[in-house]
């Protein structure tokens, strides 16, 4: 992925997980511009590499988020790193067969590594009355967290996804801790209906890897510079990743202090 900001949603992921960050928070609210650090300069020489020495890059840098999941339901690409809930899409929306899938962790190295969060967001307007603010959150709980802590939502919901059609016991990023996520995975046990054994690398070593929260501060408007960072690098055999870094931290900081 390299366009439409997934470029850099990406390498900011590769970037947590060789414990760097593209962004610190300042105690103001404000935002300082980490981009050009050891941990990105390494997962772009690591793209380069894999481009232009390995061999085994494809020759398209113009995929996003829903082109990369049609080329690998297709069966045109071997590996990609994307979301851990991929896997729903993929057979719901681009026709994968199963069978040729798997899944495993992205693997850390350096010091603070993670993995990077991101997801959903529940928004309540901050100007409707308390009832309503409090009748929302009940709503939220009940539709994102009680499927994972009470056993009737979870097989409800289970039953009801199963039925229609949908995947169920997607591994995801774990909000929980594991002996309520096996214990859930136990009350929907009938109703899961995808190749978890095939999911096992990741389901299994996700616990042992920290969340990291997604830059806070202008985030699609970063990775849509750091896209043309990732297409440079894979366009030009001497890309110079270093100068690349730091023209990028100074336009990321210049969108911050907006």
């Amino acid at each position: 992925m390299a366009i439409n900001n997934t470029g850099g949603w990406q390498l900011t992921s590769q970037t947590v997980a060789r414990g760097g960050r593209t962004q610190t928070d300042n105690s103001d609210g404000t935002a300082e511009s980490t981009i050009d650090n050891d941990a990105t300069t390494a997962a772009l020489q690591f793209l380069h590499d894999v481009k232009w020495e390995d061999g085994s890059f494809g020759s398209k840098v113009d995929l996003d988020w829903g082109t990369i999941n049609q080329e690998f339901a297709a069966g045109n690409i071997g590996m990609y790193t994307s979301g851990a809930d991929i896997y729903t899409a993929l057979v719901r929306d681009f026709g994968m067969e199963p069978s040729i899938y798997g899944m495993t962790v992205v693997p850390m190295e350096g010091d603070d590594p993670g993995t990077l969060g991101g997801g959903d967001i529940a928004v309540i307007s901050p100007t409707v009355d308390d009832a309503t603010k409090a009748a929302a959150v009940t709503w939220i709980d009940w539709y994102y967290m009680q499927k994972l802590m009470d056993e009737d939502a979870a097989v409800l919901d289970a039953k009801t996804l199963n039925e229609s059609g949908q995947a169920v016991g997607t591994p995801l990023l774990p909000v929980l801790s594991r002996e309520l996520y096996d214990e859930s995975q136990e009350w929907i046990a009938d109703y899961i209906n995808v190749p978890v054994e095939q999911m096992a690398p990741f389901s299994d070593r996700i616990w042992d890897q920290t969340p990291v929260g997604e830059p806070k501060v202008k985030t699609q408007e970063v990775y849509a510079l750091l896209d043309t960072v990732v297409q440079k690098v894979l366009t030009d055999q001497n890309a110079d990743i270093d100068a690349l870094l730091a023209q990028a931290q100074t336009d990321a900081q210049a969108k911050l202090d907006e």
